[in-house]
This record gives structure tokens, C-alpha cells and sequence, in this order.
């Protein structure tokens, strides 16, 4: 039994690496929505369309006029609509979104392997890569588009580097695909074609693709599809620090750059380059010039307002982690050409790191019932499945499902807030155990309904309250 154990070949262990890294990956996720550990704003996005598409709607958001396509261009995530339809549930999505992030550890597996030639270490970058903080933790983060273009970006680079140009190309179009904003990754490709001096054709081609999809997409977003991701483009959601328009954010970059390193250098910054760059040794990815195709994207973050670009568990960073460890790769190989004997005790130091990673992400509490746990299920049971509900966001996707639903902060203090919705909605749930994120909403709410005849009471339990509107 020992020798056939020992008799596996990498490539095997990879591959049960990546199943195992599915399953569990989606096992700590069930745990922690179905237990009501976190937000679900993002996941009910998906969850809701995918759900009223069934319906006979077209892919609607739930907290804005307008559809999926008008927050971002993700046809990637709309192709798995198919599987939605017999597994109707929103843990489908988060499954199909583990299995996504654990087979982009291939391709990278791949590359190494045949790059180095060690087999040994190529497992253990495998390895990094699934338990790298900023990819593993995307696992339970909601549902992003980000997740379903992260395996193409990845063959898209063994593909450039196997010079395979119709496959590159195939890759870096599916990969716009999932979300154009990933454009500002695919074009920069481009600009590493040219450093490694090769053909016209691969320094053109994704240059021209990318921004010429990123102006397509752009115009869709702000002309023909309704929704919240125009503004991303005609208003400075990102960069508010420089200005109020595009064109005075242009100009503080071009007249302040003083300013604009003085954001980008910030001590929140610096905090989070240390805790995104550990795993790869703080300058592994540098020390090759694949690391261009990870630039635009750091340096996005570096200069972006939006203090969520610098989260280790957000999914801001899961492409850059992507480019930052096939950059890496090159770089390995640079220092075994010095001494080959380097690469195994660098890689499984690198896979270390990335499993003490953890503590970035990981919150016991988060996958463990809460006090309100028994109330919380009740409330799922006793509103209609044809009644709208106002709810909390960690159980906002679990009413997904309803043919309207909205939470206290979106309505009352989000960016597209509107207090005469309120009058819309058939139910109103209160949970008074939660205190995190967008809770404090629940206090405005509470003060509008607590004495008013338009509401009755459902039930009143464990601090848990659910409220029927009658008139």
C-alpha cells in the first residue's frame, strides 16, 4: 500500500489537492451562511438573479432598478445559469465558485512544472496557490465575478508562455469576459511581449482587445445596460480622494503626483503590501519581468480610495495574487539557474507562510450557530414564498428566492437609499444579536416601525423580531 502511495504522480496529488480544496473550501462556506456568519449583499445579487430569471425576469438586481449586466459585464457567472436551474439554490453558485478558485491552482501547477522541472515543487506552489490568503478566502466571501475569470487569466499565462498564441488569445477572451474591469490585466500582457521583444502580434493583439473591449463595455454599462456599474465609470467612485470627475482626477495625477504617493504610501498601504507579499517573500514576484502583468492591478489598489481595495479577505486582490505567483515562478527559475537546489525548500517555506495566512480570514464564530439561530430558520418558514421582506444582510440571500428583497441599510443610509420603499415590502426582520457592518441600520428602522399600526407583530423571540404589514 506504501509504494503504490508513493508511486503517485504529481500531477495526481495536484489533482486531489484541487478536489480537496473544493470540497472543503465550499464546506466551510455552507457552514457559514447557513449559519448566518456573514453579509450577503453581494452573494443576493447573483442569488436573486439567477433566482428571478426562472421567473421570467431578466437577470434583475434586487436593490436597484436594472439587471445583473448593468452592474458589471460577468456573461462568465450568467453561463452557469444551466446549473442554477436544477439546483436551485444559492449554495450552488458558492459550490460552483469553490470548484472555479481551486482549479485555477492547474495552470500554475502546470507552468511551474515544466518551467522548473521539479516536479516536487511545482506541487508545492500548488499548494501556495490554494492556500494563498487572498485566494483561499474568496471561498467564503459572498459570490464576485472576479472568481470566474481567475482560471483563464492563469492559462492564459502558461499559454504565453508555451507561445501557443491562439490559445493565449482564446484565454485572455474569456477572461475579459468574466468582468471587464480585468482588462486592465490583459493589456498589460501586451506590454510584457515587448520587453521579451516577441512578434507584433502578441505586443497588438491584447493591447488592442482589452481596451477595446474595456470602451464596448463602457458604453453598454453607461448607455444600454441599466444598473449601478455606469457609475463606476462616469463618476469617481474609487478615486474620490482625487477629484470629483474623471478629468480632475487626471489632472491631481498629472499636477499632484506629490499627493498621489503620499495615498499610495499610506501606513494602511504599507500594512497591507506586508501581509499580500509574505507568502512570496516580499520580492520573489519582482525579480521578474512577468511581474508587469500584475502591476496595473497593484498599483490600482495602491492609489484606489475605496479602503477595501487594501482587505486581504476581499476579492480585490485574488487576480493580482494570481500574477504575483506566476511571476514568481520565473523568478524561482532565475535563482535555480544560481542553485537548483533552492526551489523545494523556498516553495513548501512560501506554502508555510500561506497557511499561516489564515488568520487573515478565519473567524470561528463566523461557522458556528448563533443564539438566534432557531428564530432566524422560523422567520425563513413564515414568510411566504410570494411576499417580499425586508431583512438583515446575513439573511438576505436566504430570501433570496422572494420576488422582492431588500435590507434596512440599502434602503436608509446606502448609496441608493430611498425611505419610501419601505412601504413596499410585506415583511420587516430584526435581529437584535447583530451588531456588525450594516446592523446599525437596523436602528432607524426599528424606530419607524416599533409603534406603527401598518405593522404586526409575527413573532417577538430571543431578541428576534418579525413584523407582518397589514395595512
Amino acid at each position: 500500500m506504501r509504494n503504490s502511495i508513493r508511486k503517485l504522480s504529481t500531477d495526481i496529488w495536484m489533482r486531489l489537492l484541487i478536489v480537496v480544496a473544493a470540497l472543503v473550501g465550499f464546506y466551510f462556506t455552507y457552514q457559514k451562511y447557513s449559519h448566518f456568519g456573514g453579509d450577503t449583499n453581494d452573494l443576493t445579487v447573483y442569488s436573486y438573479a439567477f433566482a428571478q430569471t426562472l421567473k421570467g425576469r431578466f437577470f434583475p438586481l434586487y436593490y436597484v432598478p436594472g439587471h445583473l449586466l448593468g452592474n458589471h459585464l460577468n456573461f462568465i457567472i450568467l453561463a452557469t445559469l444551466p446549473v442554477y436551474a436544477i439546483f436551485q439554490s444559492f449554495c450552488t453558485l458558492l459550490f460552483l465558485q469553490s470548484v472555479i478558485i481551486a482549479i485555477s491552482a492547474w495552470p500554475l501547477y502546470r507552468l511551474a512544472k515544466e518551467v522548473w522541472q521539479n516536479e516536487l515543487a511545482a506541487l508545492a506552489i500548488g499548494g501556495v496557490f490554494l492556500l494563498f490568503p487572498t485566494i483561499v478566502s474568496q471561498h467564503v466571501n459572498q459570490i464576485h465575478d472576479d472568481q470566474f475569470a481567475l482560471p483563464f487569466l492563469m492559462w492564459a499565462f502558461y499559454w504565453f508562455w508555451r507561445e501557443d498564441y491562439w490559445k493565449f488569445m482564446l484565454m485572455i477572451m474569456l477572461t475579459c469576459l468574466a468582468k471587464e474591469t480585468v482588462t486592465i490585466t490583459t493589456v498589460a500582457f501586451g506590454v510584457y511581449a515587448l520587453f521579451l521583444r516577441r512578434s507584433w502580434k502578441w505586443v497588438v493583439t491584447p493591447i488592442v482587445f482589452s481596451v477595446g473591449y474595456f470602451i464596448l463595455a463602457m458604453v453598454l454599462l453607461t448607455k444600454v445596460f441599466p444598473g449601478a456599474g455606469g457609475s463606476l465609470y462616469t463618476g469617481t467612485d474609487y478615486l474620490d480622494a482625487y477629484g470629483k470627475s474623471p478629468g480632475e482626477v487626471l489632472t491631481t495625477f498629472v499636477t499632484h503626483p506629490d499627493f498621489v504617493l503620499q495615498r499610495m504610501f499610506a501606513s494602511d498601504k504599507m500594512a497591507y503590501l506586508g501581509e499580500l507579499l509574505l507568502p512570496v517573500l516580499y520580492l520573489l514576484p519582482f525579480l521578474s519581468l512577468a511581474v508587469i502583468v500584475a502591476l496595473p492591478n497593484l498599483l490600482l489598489n495602491l492609489i484606489g480610495t475605496n479602503s477595501a481595495f487594501v482587505v486581504i479577505p476581499w476579492h480585490y486582490s485574488l487576480l493580482l495574487t494570481g500574477t504575483l505567483l506566476a511571476a514568481s515562478v520565473f523568478s524561482l527559475k532565475r535563482l535555480a539557474r544560481w542553485r537548483a537546489s533552492v526551489l523545494t525548500p523556498i516553495t513548501v517555506g512560501m506554502l508555510v507562510l500561506a497557511f499561516f495566512g489564515i488568520r487573515y480570514w478565519y473567524s470561528a464564530e463566523e461557522y458556528q450557530p448563533g443564539p438566534e439561530q432557531a428564530q432566524l430558520e422560523r422567520a425563513l418558514r413564515e414568510v411566504p414564498k410570494d411576499a417580499s421582506i425586508l431583512t438583515t444582510t446575513p439573511t438576505l440571500a436566504r430570501f433570496s428566492d422572494r420576488p422582492k428583497v431588500n435590507s434596512a441599510y440599502s434602503i436608509l443610509v446606502g448609496k441608493f437609499k430611498n425611505p419610501a420603499q419601505l412601504a413596499e415590502y410585506d415583511y420587516v426582520l430584526l435581529d437584535g444579536h447583530w451588531h456588525t457592518g450594516e446592523a446599525f441600520a437596523q436602528v432607524p428602522l426599528y424606530n419607524v416601525v416599533k409603534n406603527n399600526p401598518a405593522y404586526q407583530p409575527v413573532f417577538m423571540e430571543n431578541n428576534v423580531l418579525l413584523l407582518r404589514r397589514i395595512k
